[in-house]
């Protein structure tokens, strides 16, 4: 298809997006289109960071491999502390503001404030202070703005053709890049005020008495530097940027401006999408209230949530006997990942509400040779496009795709609701069986051969219809992530074009964090506050969804929005009662 005079290929069929992503192969190149984000992380013309640079250049590679000690599946105990204490104070002021269920709360703006606080303590050491008042909160607004008008400029052709009558909207969203600007680095942007990003509420410990004007990312990176040299031992977050910035590294060291966007990388990508899932996993525990009684008795079953029938209690901070309850569960964050069913209430939230729905956008370079993908040989220059939204919820690739049902995760591989068997990860294997076998009532989904032979092509999508009692089981093909950097040479065929992938590639019908080499480095900290966040406000309260505000649940479904990823126009107002 073409779009604004630039061709397009969609691909929705699972057996075609192994070489695309780069999995076994360096896959294809990222879309320029990505650039449109640049104006996101730094306002230095020509400064990108991990997620928007198209190739995978010596500078990505040396980013990418420093996050991995700071974020991979190794740090996840110094991780869960954080998240379960910004769980635990959302969860009293949740309580508070609610006056215990009889005031609706608008649940978007809270989980953003919560997902920033987790995130900068997590990365930085900071705390934001976003949910000392999540409703005063003004960071998550600034970058929510910010990050709007980036997507207005690149998707408003009105604006570019048309700019006259589009003058009060351009005024506006320049206001809001001036004050993004501001936030991201003092005097960088001409013309740009001064605007603290903390003045009033949510300051946290960034705050500085009498000073007029201030930049967070700036001062970020000025407190890193100012701890000096990391220990030997050291892998935080905050250790391997001074690293990168290291100057013994020479010529390959990261400059101020290229760390400070990799800070405003690091906040952009890993707070919204985290909070916008949450804001949707809220609504299910309302949506789907079969799913929700038994996430509750596997919690019970657990020891965290009250037993059924338990007079609810007014709690004060550091005494709710449900945080009281997580802070003492044998195991820690290994206890609650090993719960079946929080899994599979997690990774279906995940496939019915992709956290970004526009998915991957890939390129074939134009000045190469044209690519061949299967069967297909696509021109230089052409978009590759995979839609995640289409992925999870074509009928081709999975039972009843938009009927909301985590049975079909039970017992299954956890990347692609597959046969465990046909995982070509023997730890994920490991632990699929294992979460088999711990849940006696639950068994292996239906298995069916992906279709390897179906064209790319657009699939339309529809919103999911409201939630309806799902019966069986999902099938088919595996999916895998990947942790490599694509660093394999393509092949060259026969007629001059470029392979980008081998038929000992699985099929992919499930990617909700990307996939191959540029799949999401964040996925394994993400994976574990949407699990202790969502188990522990379960756990604490029953959610019930503002009719009144929302229209019920098809009215919540009709305000899906998609900027890069899936928000709910208006905000998610719900009740929340006390369990």
């Amino acid at each position: 298809m073409e779009i604004v005079g630039r061709k397009y290929v969609v691909v929705a069929d699972p057996a075609l997006i192994p070489p695309i992503v780069g999995r076994g192969s360096p896959g294809l190149p990222k879309s320029d289109g990505y650039a449109m984000w640049d104006r996101a992380i730094s306002p230095h013309p020509g400064v990108q960071g991990l997620f928007t640079v198209a190739e995978n250049t010596p500078t990505w590679r040396a980013v990418r491999r420093s996050y991995g000690p700071a974020l991979g599946p190794g740090t996840l105990g110094f991780h869960y502390p954080i998240a379960l204490s910004c769980a635990a104070k959302l969860g009293d002021w949740l309580a508070a503001a609610g006056t215990h269920g009889s005031t609706p709360l608008e649940l978007n703006g809270a989980a953003k404030a919560l997902t920033l606080d987790m995130l900068g303590l997590s990365a930085f050491g900071l705390d934001f202070g976003c949910l000392d008042d999540p409703r005063g909160a003004q960071l998550p607004h600034l970058i929510e703005a910010a990050m709007f008008e980036c997507g207005e400029r690149a998707r408003s052709v009105g604006r570019r053709l048309l700019p006259w009558l589009y003058e009060g909207q351009r005024r506006k969203g320049e206001e809001a890049m001036n004050a993004f600007y501001a936030l991201i680095e003092v005097g960088a942007q001409p013309g740009a005020s001064k605007f603290w990003w903390g003045r009033g509420k949510g300051r946290g410990q960034l705050a500085r008495k009498g000073k007029e004007g201030g930049a967070l990312i700036e001062d970020i990176w000025a407190g890193m530097k100012a701890r000096g040299p990391p220990a030997d031992g050291d892998t935080t977050m905050s250790a391997q940027l001074l690293r990168l910035a290291d100057p013994a590294r020479g010529s390959e060291a990261l400059s101020d401006a290229q760390i400070c966007a990799e800070i405003a990388t690091i906040i952009i990508a890993g707070y919204e999408t985290t909070a916008n899932t949450l804001t949707w996993m809220c609504f299910a525990l309302h949506a789907y209230p079969g799913a929700a009684d038994r996430l509750i008795e596997e919690l019970r079953a657990a020891g965290l949530a009250p037993p059924e029938g338990a007079e609810p209690t007014a709690s004060t901070a550091g005494a709710d006997p449900v945080t009281a309850a997580f802070q003492s569960l044998p195991g820690g964050y290994d206890a609650i990942a090993s719960l079946p069913y929080l899994d599979a209430f997690v990774r279906e939230c995940l496939r019915l509400y992709s956290t970004a729905p526009n998915g991957l956008i890939k390129a074939v370079p134009a000045a190469g040779p044209p690519a061949r993908i299967g069967p297909y040989e696509v021109d230089p220059g052409v978009v590759v496009w995979i839609p995640f939204w289409s992925l999870h919820m074509s009928e081709r690739n999975w039972e009843r795709p938009q009927e909301f049902d985590p049975e079909r995760w039970i017992g299954a591989d956890p990347r692609s609701a597959g046969p465990v068997s046909a995982s070509r990860c023997p730890v994920s294997a490991a632990v699929g069986a294992l979460r088999a076998a711990a849940a006696a009532a639950g068994g292996n989904g239906a298995s069916a051969d992906a279709s390897a032979g179906a064209a790319a092509a657009t699939a339309v999508v529809e919103r999911p219809p409201p939630p309806t009692a799902a019966a069986g089981r999902g099938g088919a093909a595996s999916g895998s992530d990947s942790d490599g950097d694509g660093e394999a040479g393509r092949a060259r065929s026969a007629n001059g074009s470029v392979s980008v992938g081998g038929a000992a590639n699985r099929a992919i019908r499930y990617m909700p964090f990307g996939d191959g080499a540029r799949n999401c480095v964040g996925q394994h900290l993400a994976m574990l506050q949407l699990k202790v966040v969502v188990a522990y406000l379960a756990s604490r309260f029953q959610f019930r969804l503002d009719d009144a505000a929302m229209g019920g649940v098809e009215g919540a479904l009709e305000r899906q929005r998609v900027n890069l990823t899936l928000e709910v126009e208006g905000g998610m107002w719900m009740y929340l009662q006390p369990r």
